[in-house]
């Protein structure tokens, strides 16, 4: 498949769409499992990393929506990064554990809100374009 046909197949199931659940035990052991619900996604950048929002992150490491981003970088603890659309040739490849390598918080006037994910493995999905062609 290409052109166009490729383009609208990863549109509708981008392979660099990443969902970050709440970890297992959110707020206790912060041991990266995945847990109940969905904290909100993010996006592959290259094979290690993954785009988030700082508040995505700390949903899903069981923090209170209300402060959710405002703070420091969480030390120490892990979450999952799960590939929805991905291939399911490599079940390892599907849901992947991550730490924040980088954050930028909600700041007063509401700029921030941004994390960055180091995966523990690589993985060989197709990252999001970019930088996005001007239309």
């Amino acid at each position: 498949m290409t052109g166009a046909g490729l383009r609208a197949r990863l549109a509708a199931r981008p392979p660099w769409l990443v969902r970050l659940p709440v970890t297992a035990g959110a707020g206790t052991a912060g041991d990266g499992t995945a847990g109940d619900g969905i904290a909100g996604a993010g996006v592959l950048i290259g094979p290690r990393h993954v785009l988030t929002c700082a508040h995505v992150v700390d949903l899903a490491l069981g923090g209170p929506a209300a402060t959710a981003g405002c703070g420091d970088a969480p030390a120490g603890t892990a979450v999952t990064a799960e590939f929805p659309f991905a291939s399911r040739a490599d079940p390892a490849q599907i849901s992947v554990r991550a730490k924040v390598v980088g954050w930028a918080p909600i700041t007063e006037d509401g700029s921030g809100d941004a994390a960055l994910l180091e995966l523990a493995t690589p993985v060989d999905h197709v990252p999001a374009p970019w930088p996005a062609r001007p239309r």
